[in-house]
């Protein structure tokens, strides 16, 4: 008997793989602008000190999302009645 509908195994779009739109959109930014990169013209921008704090901060934010994993503000679990507190820096504990 044939399944009605749902997922079968293997079919769609493996995943990562770009959808036709980003795909041209890569082509023709590649054609119109050879070697264009926007995290490292964002990058480049952040450096540049003629340019606003405001803007160079907002660039730095948006860089760091390319470099860094995005990180919860606060990690918590209760044992024994009491509260534990850990914060997650995302920096690797040297000691260990």
């Amino acid at each position: 008997m044939a399944s009605n509908g749902g997922r079968r195994p293997g079919a769609g779009r493996k995943k990562g793989t770009k959808n036709r739109r980003t795909v041209e959109l890569e082509h023709l930014l590649a054609e119109r602008f050879p070697g264009y990169d926007p995290v490292v013209a964002m990058a480049e921008m952040a450096n540049d000190d003629s340019l606003d704090d405001s803007l160079r901060a907002s660039c730095h934010k948006e860089v760091a999302k390319y470099c860094r994993p995005q990180l919860k503000a606060i990690e918590h679990s209760t044992t024994g009645g009491g509260i534990e507190l850990t914060w997650n820096t995302g920096v690797p504990d040297a000691s260990k």
